[in-house]
């Protein structure tokens, strides 16, 4: 950390936890930009560095049809990289090369989650970044372990999923392995990178030494099945793929409601809650049969269970329905979309969105993180960098080039305020 933290100074009131650290993101697509977008919220400076010729491969997901400044307005991009000022060096060239090292020198944190041979080939290894700053801390969030005969592999989140045994955990036992919210391991990988970076601060603060850390995306989500792997060890089976039920209680699953494609999670942890439920549906004859008394007999006659609760749950709204059954002691929750978010009271109670303005695109609405600290003011503080937006901030304020330099630099296809569509690596 910087001196002042060094010496044990406490936070002065006001300022933000991770304030006076710089991170050098040469992170794409989502479990890294997460990591780092959680770290500028909370104070660090961090700088996005891209390629004129390589983009992060989120700037073109989902952007309009036919907008000529797509790379600026995909919603997958913008949400993940707020915080950030944006650098757009050529890292193959050998300039490139020696700015990324410059900034190196003056940086705490370095994140990259790329398949292991691409530092590698820019020669940008832990051994090359700590040469020009000793005590840096590297974060790689490779695919596979370094250390691996498949080190070199290279993988998205649909895969490292189903290598990690996730798929296992999702779905139905008569379908096909699902994958899960569009991509459960990214976020994940993200919210570690976090928490590993604050393990190497915390130990440099102490030790004055830097750090690799290296996190697998396929080791790190497989982690989360530590639950499964437990059981198949004790039990010699895991449960498998079942849906939106439960191993042991019932009734849990979701359940149509009123309106058109609404549903409610209904969760059951205990006879005393069954009672519960039971007196909320006004205490229906089938409910009070013995063969539904006990969680044994309830799993026994799940089937018949769900239709009989789905048919008194199609009496009411989602919303109407969760309160009631709240308000009786039962576990219960409203099937919401990301529209409903938008105005559901509490999170905006908890001022969860935070409004940001940004060229091109305008201002939106985006999600804040879900925790905050006490006495903390964190917040997002900036939309995602337009592409080479803070290319004169970090070459001349921070590297000390000459504005000529600058303009040498740009002129030679080295940095650049827009991709090179006519070079551009896919």
């Amino acid at each position: 950390m910087r001196a002042e933290a060094q010496r044990g100074h406490s936070r002065p009131e006001g300022r933000l936890p991770l304030e006076g650290i710089r991170v050098v993101d040469f992170t794409h697509y989502w479990s890294g930009p997460l990591a780092t977008t959680i770290m500028g919220a909370f104070g660090a400076e961090v700088i996005k560095v891209e390629s004129p010729t390589y983009l992060d491969g989120y700037r073109l997901a989902s952007r309009p049809l036919g907008d000529m400044t797509g790379w600026e307005t995909s919603p997958l991009f913008n949400p993940v990289n707020l915080n950030k000022l944006g650098l757009a060096v050529d890292l193959k060239r050998d300039e490139g090369r020696e700015i990324f090292l410059r900034l190196v020198s003056v940086s705490d944190v370095v994140v990259e989650n790329h398949a292991n041979h691409v530092m590698r080939s820019f020669r940008l290894t832990y051994d090359d970044l700590r040469a020009v700053k000793p005590d840096i801390i590297m974060v790689a969030m490779p695919a596979y372990p370094s250390c691996s005969k498949l080190a070199d592999y290279v993988g998205f989140a649909f895969t490292f999923e189903h290598l990690s045994g996730g798929s296992d955990a999702t779905g139905y036992s008569d379908e096909e392995p699902p994958f899960s919210m569009g991509a459960m391991s990214d976020p994940s990988l993200g919210y570690t990178a976090v928490f590993a970076t604050m393990m190497a601060l915390w130990h440099r603060n102490r030790t004055g030494q830097g750090a690799f850390i290296e996190i697998p995306q396929t080791q790190a989500f497989a982690y989360l099945m530590a639950r499964r792997v437990v059981e198949f060890q004790l039990c010699g089976r895991t449960h498998g793929r079942m849906g939106t039920r439960h191993p042991y209680m019932a009734p849990h699953n979701v359940y149509p409601c009123r309106d058109p494609d609404t549903w409610i999670a209904i969760t059951v942890g205990s006879d005393e809650e069954w009672g519960r439920l039971v007196e909320a549906m006004g205490r229906p004859e089938w409910a009070l049969e013995e063969r539904f008394a006990t969680a044994t007999g309830r799993k026994a006659n799940e089937d018949e269970l769900d239709s009989l609760i789905g048919e008194w749950t199609r009496r009411y709204s989602h919303l109407e329905l969760m309160h009631l059954l709240q308000q009786a002691g039962v576990t219960a929750g409203a099937a919401l979309r990301p529209q409903d978010l938008m105005s559901d009271p509490h999170l905006r109670a908890r001022d969860f969105f935070v409004s940001l303005p940004r060229e091109i695109v305008g201002e939106h609405e985006y999600p804040w993180i879900g925790f905050r600290l006490d006495g903390v003011a964190a917040h997002h503080r900036k939309a995602a960098p337009l592409f080479g937006q803070d290319n004169e901030y970090v070459l001349k304020e921070l590297l000390g080039l000459s504005q000529s330099e600058i303009q040498r630099l740009a002129q030679e296809g080295i940095i650049g305020w827009a991709p090179d569509l006519n070079r551009l690596e896919q």
